[in-house]
């Protein structure tokens, strides 16, 4: 049996996969619009009024959980999820918003033998796997660059939370920069530069930094979210050069060229669905970890991330 919690579009992706894969999972929503939207939009049943008031009723535990709540809800989503006994649980990005949440969902995962692990569904485009395998094949990541810059006219105008927008560099940017650390390795050593500020956003509003990656790969990143700019990453191997630009999908320039060559990709199932959610929820299901980020990492990347949007350290639960 496999739990789907939230009824917004995200949760809506996710059900057309499970769908897809054969999967009828029963579908927890909180407002009656929300839930009304996702039956019209689905066909699905789904029951209303949030999660703590469904496992009021004693229901029989599922074995899989796939939360796509808010952000500001994955935290006590997860811990009651745990609390309740469910042993495998699919946590959309970023998990939580601060490391001592984090910190206490592991400490509870450990109690409960379960696993946790964080969608990040960038990592399982058809791009991203094809550059992977290939970057492996040429010997690794020589050195890699990415850019993180937000359009901050359209993030402004969102309903989110005062408390995300703060932190918008882990609720939402931190997709490009865990991708760029998937492929080109975790930092051991990193140097951040910040300045300016923005209504919405006051510790920074242009970012830059250099460092170099657990695997000896060195790198360098930028994002000024008050100009022009996307998400980019480009990878550097002893043969060639990768640019994702848009992420799903793919050019190479070969050593000794400099001709931007399209790589052709199977990626029929990122058209299908929502971009790299069906080789995700696949490999969740199948117990498969293998390209997942889990807590641990996740909550090792939380101190980059902090110190690259200049945040205060949120290790310790404020009291």
């Amino acid at each position: 049996m496999t739990w789907l919690i939230g009824a917004g579009p995200m949760a809506q992706a996710y059900y057309k996969v499970l769908q897809h894969l054969e999967q009828t999972p029963l579908v927890i929503g909180r407002s009656e619009q929300s839930c009304q939207n996702f039956s019209e939009q689905t066909g699905a049943e789904v029951i209303s009024g949030g999660l703590e008031l469904f496992l009021k009723s004693q229901p029989e535990c599922a074995r899989f959980a796939i939360v796509a709540v808010n952000v500001v809800d994955l935290y006590s989503s997860c811990l009651a999820l745990l609390n309740y006994g469910v042993k495998h649980i699919l946590l959309e990005k970023p998990g939580a918003l601060y490391q001592w949440q984090l910190n206490n969902l592991r400490q509870l995962a450990e109690q409960k033998q379960a696993t946790v692990l964080i969608g990040y569904n960038r990592r399982f485009y058809a791009s991203v796997q094809h550059a992977r395998q290939q970057l492996e094949q040429d010997g690794g990541v020589l050195s890699f660059y990415f850019e993180m810059t937000e359009w901050s006219h359209q993030i402004e105008a969102t309903s989110h939370p005062k408390e995300v927008k703060a932190r918008w560099l882990i609720a939402n940017t931190a997709h490009i920069i865990d991708l760029a650390f998937y492929l080109g390795g975790t930092p051991q050593q990193m140097n951040s530069l910040f300045t300016g500020s923005l209504l919405w956003h006051p510790s920074a509003a242009v970012m830059t930094g250099a460092g170099v990656s657990k695997s000896g790969a060195l790198f360098s990143y930028q994002g000024n979210w008050q100009s022009a700019g996307r998400w980019a990453l480009e990878l550097s191997s002893a043969q060639r050069r990768f640019q994702l630009m848009p992420l799903e999908q793919l050019q190479q320039q070969l050593r000794g060229t400099v001709v931007w060559q399209p790589v052709s990709l199977d990626n029929d199932a990122d058209h299908e669905f929502k971009a790299g959610l069906y080789a995700q929820v696949k490999a969740f299901l199948a117990q498969d970890p293998e390209h997942f980020c889990d807590l641990t990492t996740q909550i090792q990347r939380l101190q980059w991330y902090e110190q690259m949007a200049n945040y205060p350290d949120s290790a310790k639960e404020p009291i």
